[in-house]
């Protein structure tokens, strides 16, 4: 390889130096045909659009081999989000989202009824709760709480039923517990009379510890009885009554019939019901009666004989009047 350079002098007077000749020799010795300069630039000029060139193919690769696979793991990752979400909603909203079920699986006929079965059972469900409230108010637990209990049992098992949506079977089961409670109330208000009575009769008969307790389980079975708070009042005197209809009597068999009838009034005045204190008023005045007939008959006789006839007339008149 022998370098030439050649210089040539210019308009200036300045040399020019020419660019110079490379002879490439091959391994042997063979010289090769020297490259021109022009092309080398070419070749550096080309360089970076061959690298763009290669960028975009390799996005392209990219693109049709690995862009679809990522796109169907997005297509089946989807129904399983919806799905999630969907259970969300459900679960944040199962009122809403049962009645929406509801409505589009059932026909509207069949809607109508459904609905018409749940008012009706929802109408007894009302009157068992109202009625319970009134028993629980009777004091139902100290005369009725195994029937009570079962009656509530009843209502449970119609609530089960209502929460499945079979509101024929709940309305059934809530009918029956209502007319166990029905029963129930019947039952209280015949255990009431029968302890009503049975207090006045403890009364009568000078037990007033019993006829008291009777006369608040009347109070407790039925609060707005006129005639249980009659009772009670009474058998709270009941004893003090029964001491004065005593003293009275005592006091009578004395002969002292006015202050007998003053106690027995004191006596009436506390338990104007009081038999015994009635009664032995009646004897009281039975016998004052009889006195004083006997009196105006003495008096009247008493005049006669003194010839007083004016005086022994009004004394057989009062006599009479008796």
């Amino acid at each position: 390889m022998t370098p030439t350079n050649r210089s040539e002098a210019g308009d200036d007077g300045i040399d020019t130096i020419a660019p110079a000749e490379v002879t490439l020799a091959r391994a042997d010795g063979t010289p090769t045909a020297s490259a021109p300069a022009g092309r080398e630039e070419d070749r550096t000029a080309a360089a970076p659009l061959l690298v763009a060139i290669g960028g975009l193919v390799v996005v392209a690769l990219l693109v049709f081999l690995v862009l679809p696979g990522a796109v169907q793991r997005d297509e089946r990752a989807a129904p399983a989000a919806d799905e999630a979400a969907a259970a969300l909603r459900t679960e944040r909203t199962p009122a809403a989202a049962a009645g929406t079920a509801e409505e589009v699986s059932v026909a509207p006929l069949e809607g109508l009824r459904v609905q018409r079965e749940r008012r009706a059972a929802q109408e007894v469900l009302e009157r068992f709760l109202n009625l319970g409230e009134a028993l629980e108010g009777r004091a139902v637990e100290r005369w009725g709480a195994t029937e009570f209990g079962g009656a509530n049992a009843l209502a449970e098992d119609g609530d089960a039923a209502f929460l499945t949506q079979d509101y024929e079977l709940a309305q059934a089961l809530y009918r029956r517990a209502l007319e166990a409670l029905e029963a129930l109330s019947e039952q209280g208000d015949a255990l009431a009379a029968a302890r009503l009575e049975a207090g006045f009769e403890a009364i009568e008969a000078g037990d007033a510890g019993r006829a008291a307790a009777l006369f608040d389980f009347v109070l407790a079975l039925d609060p707005d009885s006129d005639a249980g708070r009659r009772g009670a009042a009474r058998a709270a005197v009941t004893d003090e009554v029964l001491d004065l209809v005593e003293e009275a009597r005592l006091v009578a068999e004395d002969g002292a019939l006015d202050a007998a009838r003053g106690l027995l009034r004191q006596a009436l005045d506390l338990d104007p019901e009081s038999t015994p204190a009635r009664t032995l008023a009646t004897e009281l005045d039975e016998r004052l009666e009889r006195a004083d007939f006997l009196a105006d008959m003495s008096a009247g006789y008493t005049a006669l004989r003194a010839r007083r006839f004016e005086e022994a007339e009004a004394a057989f008149v009062r006599a009479e009047a008796r």
